[in-house]
């Protein structure tokens, strides 16, 4: 979210945001989590909003239209990844 998006949606004006994120510390570390979040949940929002769409090819969309935080997830490490445990299923 930028500045903006966050103004309107908190119901103020840029200018605060931009004060909150440049001197309370405690509004920027939420402000980064809450990013952190959203940025690792688009992907599968999409996937399950958009029928046929799945994760990969969310994360394909999403980087083929600016965001380059979603890199297309690559289905041979993903592969290697369930073989040695750290996925529980293929699907990512």
């Amino acid at each position: 979210m930028t500045d903006n998006q966050i103004a309107q949606w908190v119901g103020v004006s840029r200018q605060r945001v931009n004060i909150w994120r440049n001197q309370d510390v405690e509004f920027m570390q939420t402000l980064q989590q809450r990013r952190r979040v959203l940025r690792a949940v688009l992907p599968m929002l999409l996937d399950k909003e958009v029928h046929g769409l799945g994760f990969a090819l969310s994360c394909d969309f999403l980087k083929e239209i600016g965001y380059t935080d979603y890199p297309k997830p690559d289905v041979h490490l993903v592969d290697i990844f369930f073989r040695i445990g750290y996925l529980q299923s293929r699907g990512i």
